[in-house]
């Protein structure tokens, strides 16, 4: 379907500059050494494609069936333990304003956007899912050592690319962030969990639980960075996490949303809306929106139009000012699995649910680590994690590393060209 726009050059650099800087790392190599910044075209149909590829549809290794049963069991014992602590926490509401007014980054109108399709969810009158628009991260600074090589337009010997993200329609910045703020709150009984401390906070939290690890002369950290981790994510493990942790919190939904209705006297339907919380925070296929441009291909049924002028007007009349057939050169992709940048629910949160578990997961393989007793004073698990995204710190004692890295090994792989089945994919 995109191959109608391969054959059409397009420039791939957006700006470049020679710059002199430091290199550090493991070695320092020298004072300075020269090279060059420079920025990927971000809005060309090439980078959109390109990205949108590598991100969403490059992916190649998959779970094996074997190991996620069993993991599939783990994560039920993981995630009913910690929804019982979840609920064990006070429930007070969070001042709807005061939360979309803190928001530092937002801007006026994004504020008011969200105090108004908040109330609007809450009273049925806007959907609780909707679809996302693909483009390329703007003003993304890449480095490469020396002169960078240009030839016919291609940049040689680079491995980076485009940075591919999505914007939510308005269906997704509403409700489902607001109430992530709830889980939040809930979650700071999990100590794996990170999200929003400070860095006194986050020490006195790894000194409590690596000193029960033994001897802290013994014990070793080690870091791990997802490499392309949402592009790997799998639809039967975000079934077996997601999934199961949003249906577990329902409950927990019903009381935030009775605590809403009886509070400020609106006429929430409050199973309805539960329900819909839950539907739309496990959606498993996403639609996704490409918009490339100066091209005449259609491929859009009438219905998918439809959605598209409805989850994204400005664009879809923006191009009815200036062209016949406004749907021309835009298509729609359904994505089973994967995480998507634009997302309220499923990157920082989901995200870092499903580290905390693949950690426990690489330790209960390699025999440092009880799901049972997770949780339970007189614990003897020999290894603890925190995690925000796909960003990891792992503490065990020194003696117990090789067993952690084989259970590691046994679930992932360090080959982004490995094709079939591994592991947790």
């Amino acid at each position: 379907m995109l191959s109608s726009i391969a054959h059409k050059w397009e420039p791939t650099i957006r700006s470049l500059k020679s710059t002199q800087y430091k290199v550090t790392g493991f070695k320092i190599l020298g004072d300075y050494v020269k090279g060059t910044e420079f920025e990927w075209e971000h809005a060309t149909n090439l980078a959109v494609t390109w990205a949108f590829v590598a991100r969403h549809l490059a992916c190649s290794v998959f779970p094996e069936v074997e190991l996620m049963v069993i993991f599939s069991h783990f994560a039920s014992i993981m995630l009913n333990k910690l929804a019982h602590q979840m609920f064990q926490q006070p429930l007070t509401l969070i001042n709807l304003q005061n939360w979309v007014m803190s928001k530092k980054g937002w801007s006026r109108g994004k504020k008011l956007k969200y105090l108004e399709n908040i109330r609007k969810q809450l009273l049925g009158l806007l959907p609780l899912k909707g679809a996302y628009l693909g483009t390329c991260k703007k003003k993304e600074v890449n480095f490469h050592r020396g002169d960078l090589e240009i030839l016919e337009g291609w940049v040689e010997g680079q491995s980076s690319r485009h940075r591919f993200y999505v914007t939510p329609s308005d269906a997704w910045c509403g409700l489902l962030t607001y109430i992530q703020a709830y889980i939040f709150r809930d979650l700071k009984c999990l100590g794996e969990f990170c999200h929003g401390l400070n860095s006194k906070q986050l020490k006195k939290r790894i000194f409590k639980n690596v000193s029960r690890l033994g001897d802290p002369a013994r014990v070793k950290s080690v870091s791990l960075d997802g490499s392309a981790f949402d592009s790997t994510q799998h639809w039967s493990i975000i079934r077996v996490v997601d999934f199961v942790f949003w249906k577990l919190y329902r409950p927990r939904l019903v009381q935030i949303l009775t605590l809403m209705r009886d509070t400020w006297h609106w006429p929430i339907d409050v199973e309805l809306v539960a329900d819909g919380l839950v539907d739309s925070a496990c959606e498993e296929i996403a639609t996704i929106f490409l918009e490339l441009h100066n091209e005449t291909v259609t491929s859009m049924s009438p219905a998918e139009i439809q959605v598209w002028k409805s989850n994204f007007p400005t664009n879809y009349f923006s191009r009815a000012n200036s062209m016949a057939y406004p749907e021309q050169g835009v298509f729609v992709f359904y994505i089973k699995g994967t995480t998507y940048s634009g997302n309220p629910v499923r990157t920082t949160l989901g995200n870092t649910i499903r580290s905390i578990l693949y950690v426990y997961f690489y330790a209960y393989r390699g025999g440092l680590f009880d799901p049972d007793t997770w949780k339970e004073s007189g614990s003897t698990n020999a290894v603890w994690c925190i995690a925000a995204g796909d960003d990891v710190i792992i503490w065990t004692l020194e003696h117990n590393l090789r067993r952690l890295q084989d259970g590691l090994w046994e679930c992932t792989t360090d080959d982004k060209n490995f094709t079939g089945e591994h592991g947790l994919g």
